[in-house]
């Protein structure tokens, strides 16, 4: 059964060539790599906020329209406070949009699902620094006139205190992922699920995009059910409408790790397993894991589709898995609940 959904630290180095001043962004594990643009046409922008109220309402954290004619990128962010933070959503309205493209809990820009705490740990591009709060966020959100960016407190959460900070710079477009340059009208999105439930063996479009180019730039999973064999579940996509191309031979394998995550968490500058557990009750075995895409791009031109599947089966012919999806069950998946947050560029061609 397929079930359908609707809907990446930037380090400067400056460099004394000859009697020339280049900016070079360069890249180890985000949305763009070996760029460099004259500092001339740079221009810092950013704030931060101190001992502010949390509440329920949408409150705006930071508005700036453009200057120059070179658009401009978000390039850092970072938010804090007491353990009441970790779910509030964050959100970022580029060009005068009134439904923000990036919508997404704090943990979960970090690659953090279940309110694991664990600290301090970072790469590149995300990372958590301190036991409450203290997630930062280096994905690169190109915007051409104007960004918007608020937060809000989920009614179910208490209220509290807050801290923030946020920076970026005009003249740093266009973004490439790896060594692949996008277009200068390159879009960053988030599309999302959000706590839903899947039937044993569904196959879930967790991210669709058609008529347009795109690149991803990362993905967070975050599973609890009534069994491991979720992660049995291998990862797929479709290219321009070409045919299944498998992205991994299990849940934990596209998170580069293997047999069920049986080395537990890790938090590596490609990939992470930020929570593994395996318990009892309906939900009671939880994983949540990212990955980046610069150093493996995936490209497409014109449409893509990614899926997970909620368990996976064996081809009856020749015993390897993923390949025929009305084979035989591996384990018994149970009902999944789903969080599922996956980033990309996307432009019209």
């Amino acid at each position: 059964m397929a079930v359908h959904s609707t809907v990446g630290n930037p380090n400067f180095t400056a460099l004394l060539l000859f009697s020339s001043v280049l900016l070079t962004a360069s890249i180890i594990n985000g949305a763009y790599a070996g760029k460099t643009v004259p500092a001339a046409q740079v221009r810092t922008f950013g704030t931060a906020i101190s001992s502010a109220p949390l509440t329920h309402n949408e409150q705006e954290l930071f508005l700036y329209n453009v200057v120059g004619e070179n658009g401009a990128a978000i390039t850092h962010w970072w938010f804090t406070g007491g353990p009441e933070v970790n779910n509030v959503r964050m959100r970022f309205y580029i060009d005068g949009e009134t439904t923000a493209s990036i919508d997404i809990p704090l943990d979960y820009a970090a690659g953090i699902g279940f309110d694991d705490q664990t600290a301090p740990w970072g790469t590149e591009m995300i990372g958590k620094g301190a036991t409450s709060g203290g997630v930062f966020n280096n994905i690169r959100i190109p915007f051409f006139k104007t960004i918007r960016i608020t937060c809000q407190q989920p009614t179910s959460d208490p209220t509290g205190t807050f801290w923030w900070i946020v920076r970026g710079a005009e003249g740093v477009l266009p973004i490439t992922i790896g060594n692949v340059e996008l277009p200068a009208t390159a879009k960053l999105s988030v599309m999302a699920i959000r706590n839903v439930t899947y039937s044993p063996l569904d196959i879930i479009d967790v991210a669709t995009v058609t008529k347009n180019g795109g690149a991803l730039a990362m993905w967070t999973l975050s599973v609890a059910s009534g069994t491991i064999n979720f992660i049995e579940g291998c990862v797929r996509c479709y290219i321009d409408k070409g045919p299944k191309m498998l992205l991994s031979s299990g849940t934990e394998d596209y998170f580069d790790s293997a047999f069920t995550f049986n080395a537990g968490p890790f938090r590596l500058p490609v990939s992470g397993c930020t929570h593994i557990k395996q318990g009892s009750g309906p939900f009671g075995n939880t994983m949540s894991a990212y990955r980046f895409h610069n150093t493996d791009p995936i490209i497409w031109h014109s449409d893509f589709v990614l899926q997970w599947r909620n368990g996976d089966t064996l081809d009856p012919k020749n015993g390897q898995k993923c390949i025929d999806d009305s084979g035989t069950s591996v384990g018994r998946p149970a009902a999944s609940m789903v969080n599922s947050f996956v980033w990309l560029y996307h432009y019209a061609q």
